[in-house]
């Protein structure tokens, strides 16, 4: 059989028949079990009947898959035309947003800034400063208290699996409030020193090779070091541990997977 060239094969609907079809159905958001009713132009080779709904209209020789085809291919080639129509107005009008308020980013970025260093300076000034209220905005400070965090999720997988199992999700994953009940802040040295020098410097060191007493205790009035700023050898006459915070279990050791976040006070800025 050979199926008559595209532009001579008529519409088996009447093309407002479909138009209106099509839009009831848009409209309504029906499936085609409960499409509008059609008409149907006579044709030489469909023994249809003049009207049927689309639902049971079936494609039924070459000419009406080419009809069918043709119309497919129309609505692609809109869908296309369309989504590039709609790219290009997108991309103008991203172009001209970020004009538009780029000076305005600027602005809130620079003034929220002060903003919040202006809350934060008020709080440790008097820590009942919580809230700063002004007639245009709100800053608020929140304090948070130090707490674990997860850093490395696959260790912290390992070490669950050893010493607490059960806080294991299904899919083998740590909730973090699971974690902190487990998991507490701890204080440990770091093996560096903070060192007043009786120049007035300040440094800081390991004192791998500084004269101790039997408990570890450097000895202050034999410790004599250079002082990086003036080039000279001096005495220590302060010394202070410095200390980190990690995250300890319940058994006392520390669990290296995890971090600690510092307790710190947090601010924003609201309408």
């Amino acid at each position: 059989m050979i199926s008559l060239p595209a532009d001579l094969i008529p519409d088996p609907f009447d093309p407002k028949a479909l138009d209106s079809f099509v839009g009831e159905s848009i409209d309504r958001a029906l499936g085609p079990d409960e499409a509008t009713v059609v008409e149907l132009l006579d044709h030489p080779d469909d023994a249809a009947p003049a009207t049927q709904t689309a639902a049971d209209w079936r494609i039924a020789n070459d000419a009406q898959a080419e009809w069918a085809a043709r119309k497919w291919r129309r609505a692609m080639e809109e869908i296309a035309e369309a989504d590039a129509q709609r790219d290009e107005w997108v991309a103008q009008i991203r172009a001209w947003h970020a004009d538009a308020v780029a000076k305005s980013t600027v602005t809130k970025l620079f003034m929220q800034q002060q903003l919040e260093r202006y809350g934060l300076l008020r709080r440790r000034a008097d820590p009942s400063a919580k809230t700063t209220k002004l007639p245009s905005a709100t800053i608020k400070t929140t304090q948070h208290g130090a707490a674990v965090d997860v850093a490395d999720g696959d260790a912290a997988l390992e070490w669950a699996r050893v010493r607490n199992a059960d806080i294991i999700q299904k899919r083998e994953w740590l909730r973090v409030s699971d974690v902190r009940e487990r998991v507490k802040v701890a204080e440990r040295p770091t093996g560096l020193y903070d060192i007043d020098l009786s120049c007035g410097c300040s440094i800081v060191s390991a004192l791998d090779d500084a004269p101790c007493d039997e408990l570890g205790n450097v000895w202050l009035a034999e410790l004599i070091i250079d002082c990086p700023n003036h080039g000279l050898r001096y005495q220590a006459i302060a010394l202070s541990t410095q200390t980190e915070l990690v995250a300890v279990d319940s058994f006392g050791d520390v669990v290296e997977s995890m971090t600690v976040v510092p307790s710190h006070v947090s601010v924003r800025v609201v309408e």
